[in-house]
């Protein structure tokens, strides 16, 4: 009876410690699944680089994108620097603007399931309202140094972009930069280059570009701002 005793509680005993994982199986081990993305539209009009001569209703048509429930348009005025933003869930809206302006304007796609959104490329126009044989070019896109960046003193590399809505034009450049706001020093004039080198000791400094084509007109990429340690 005592050996049998004996047994049973082994028995017991090792059952206990080999199934006493049994219910862990059954709890979820924390994977989710995420939700899609949503990708990117493609522009369509206004083109790119391109006058617009339809007035002041533009009408702003993108593709649809996956995975996506609604759209917002975003319009700079490459003038005033102010971004004004429409919601949508169609792929075009219009929208009424100030003739004889230079614009930039890209489209992001949200989606109802998923914080991650993703937006278009960035396309420029100028809305002229009436037919002229000039336009004056886009203001220059500063990229490097980014506004508000920390560079260390030395040659320090400034690159920007330009581009017109007359094809045939020829663009030059001044480049504007000291340590004052607004900057007044011209450190180069008339470059038909997109980017120099200037050697800059520590300190706060301001700049930026006019962009001058062959005919006369130009344009100003407003100030940017980095710092040199």
């Amino acid at each position: 009876m005592i050996r049998c005793f004996y047994k049973l509680l082994f028995v017991i005993i090792f059952t206990a410690g080999c199934g006493g994982g049994g219910d862990g199986d059954d709890v979820a081990d924390g994977n989710t699944t995420e939700s899609p993305s949503p990708a990117s539209s493609l522009l369509s009009t206004p083109q790119n680089n391109n006058a617009c001569l339809d007035g002041e209703n533009v009408s702003f048509v993108w593709s649809s994108s996956q995975n996506t429930d609604r759209y917002e348009l975003h319009i700079k005025n490459l003038n005033s620097k102010i971004v004004n933003s429409y919601s949508t869930t169609e792929t075009n809206t219009e929208v009424t603007l100030e003739v004889g302006i230079p614009y930039s304007w890209f489209v992001k796609s949200f989606s109802n399931s998923s914080t991650k959104t993703a937006s278009s490329d960035t396309w420029k126009f100028y809305l002229v309202g009436d037919a002229s044989s000039n336009y004056a070019p886009f203001p220059a896109e500063i990229l490097l140094p980014s506004y508000g960046s920390e560079e260390s003193s030395g040659s320090i590399n400034l690159s920007w972009t330009g581009n017109d809505p007359d094809s045939g034009d020829i663009l030059t450049y001044q480049v504007i930069l000291d340590q004052n706001n607004p900057p007044t020093t011209v450190i180069k004039e008339s470059t038909s280059e997109t980017s120099i080198t200037k050697v800059l000791s520590a300190g706060s400094y301001y700049w930026k570009v006019v962009t001058l084509d062959d005919k006369g007109s130009n344009s100003d990429s407003g100030v940017s701002y980095f710092t040199v340690n």
